[in-house]
């Protein structure tokens, strides 16, 4: 039961993080625009609150770190590929397109993303690992 708590509060910590980070970030690009980067009702998006939960239980796993950040970037590139498939196939939509950047897959995932989640990653597992799983105990 535990372990359920401790994934449904990363779970919800990473899907409401994701919505400011992207939200900011579609500020930047949009230069000035405020643009809401949810599909829901609310600031969240479970893409990111299932890749912390990803991050977590592997940042369990007692491997070498480059190893462990190498594993976390292709978990969530997956996460990502799959959520994005689920939208097109289920929903008809596309909610982000990655088709002009290089070595793109469906326009779906790119390498430039999944470099930028691992440098994400290795903020949390060789900077903060200690405060970050203290921080998920007290939760």
């Amino acid at each position: 039961m535990n372990v359920f708590l401790t994934l449904a509060f990363l779970f919800f910590i990473g899907s409401i993080a994701g919505w400011i980070l992207e939200l900011f970030y579609r500020r930047i690009i949009s230069k000035g625009k405020w643009i809401n980067p949810g599909f829901l009702v609310g600031p969240y998006l479970p893409l990111y609150g299932f890749g912390l939960c990803a991050f977590y239980l592997l940042a369990q796993i007692n491997l070498n770190s480059i190893l462990v950040i190498l594993i976390m970037m292709v978990s969530v590139t997956a996460i990502e590929y799959i959520a994005g498939l689920i939208f097109i196939k289920g929903m008809g939509v596309k909610l982000w397109d990655y088709s002009n950047n290089w070595g793109n897959v469906d326009g779906l995932i790119c390498p430039l993303y999944t470099l930028l989640w691992g440098i994400l990653r290795c903020n949390i597992l060789l900077f903060n690992k200690s405060t970050h799983i203290k921080f998920v105990r007290l939760a």
